[in-house]
C-alpha cells in the first residue's frame, strides 16, 4: 500500500476485507489476533512512515518497524559479528 503511494502527500484510503486486514495487523503489529481483536465490519487500521520507520496503528496497539533491520552503531551487532568471524 504505502510503496503504491510513493512519494504522494494527503490521506489515502484503501478499503478490503478483514480475513486481509486481520493477517496484515498481525504480521506488522507482531502479535496473534483474538477474535475479540480481529476488525469489524468498516473498522480500520493506519499505516504510516517516519523517519523512525513503517507505523501501524490499530485500536490500543501501535508499532514501529525500523527503516533500518539493524543499526550498525549498536554494539550488540559487533560482538555478533565478532563471534561470527573467529
Amino acid at each position: 500500500m504505502l510503496s503504491s503511494l510513493a512519494e504522494r502527500p494527503g490521506i489515502n484510503v484503501f478499503v478490503t476485507h478483514d480475513s486481509i486486514l486481520a493477517p496484515t495487523l498481525a504480521h506488522m503489529l507482531k502479535r496473534t489476533m483474538s477474535a475479540t481483536e480481529w476488525p469489524g465490519y468498516l473498522e480500520g487500521a493506519c499505516f504510516w512512515r517516519s523517519g523512525e520507520g513503517t507505523h501501524t496503528r490499530y485500536r490500543k496497539f501501535h508499532t514501529v518497524i525500523p527503516n533500518r533491520l539493524y543499526d550498525p552503531g549498536d554494539p550488540r551487532y559487533a560482538k555478533f559479528a565478532e563471534k561470527k568471524l573467529k
